[in-house]
């Protein structure tokens, strides 16, 4: 099969959102909190969308932070799947792109998709906000994501990086 951009975002914003799916669920429930938090998805719909690329909005070292911080197994759980599912999707990427531009580009596109999701959610529901950065104006918000998105891109583009470089001197 050959190797493509297309199959390297594909690849990696499928490993992406399934990832964190499952860790979310796993750390829910761990907690016994799913419940509460399907009850708090019902009132607010765009929470399900946030839940799948949450971890692009938050800096790497701020992941292990809380990892070291939240109390609760299934928080931690929650917390250690943000970076696996992070790393997994640029190392996918880095796997399925064939070569360096189709491999970054993958998870460019991956990483974009993800940043652009959460901005149009923080227009549509203000409750996004919150789990963003507490009281603070929409702007605020967006320009947090932007930042922690950015910084996310470029260092697991890093990831992908060496992973393509590896993977084509084979």
């Amino acid at each position: 099969m050959e190797k493509s951009l297309v199959r390297a975002f594909l690849y990696s914003l499928i490993a992406f959102l399934v990832l964190n799916f499952l860790f979310f669920v796993i750390g829910y429930a761990i907690d016994d909190n799913l419940g509460n938090m399907f009850d708090i998805m019902a009132d607010h719909p765009t929470m399900v969308i946030y839940t799948l690329v949450r971890p692009i909005s938050n800096f790497p070292w701020d992941i292990i932070e809380f990892i070291n911080l939240v109390i609760g197994n299934g928080r931690k759980i929650m917390y250690v799947g943000y970076f696996v599912s992070l790393i997994t999707a640029s190392i996918i990427a880095g796997f399925s792109g064939g070569d360096i531009p189709k491999s970054l580009g993958g998870w460019f596109l991956t990483s974009i998709c993800s940043i652009i999701s959460i901005i149009a959610i923080c227009y549509m529901d203000a409750f996004i906000i919150i789990n963003i950065c507490g009281v603070c104006p929409i702007n605020e918000a967006i320009i947090e994501v932007l930042i922690t998105g950015v910084t996310n891109l470029l260092i697991y583009g890093g990831v992908t990086l060496i992973i393509a470089l590896i993977v084509s001197r084979s």
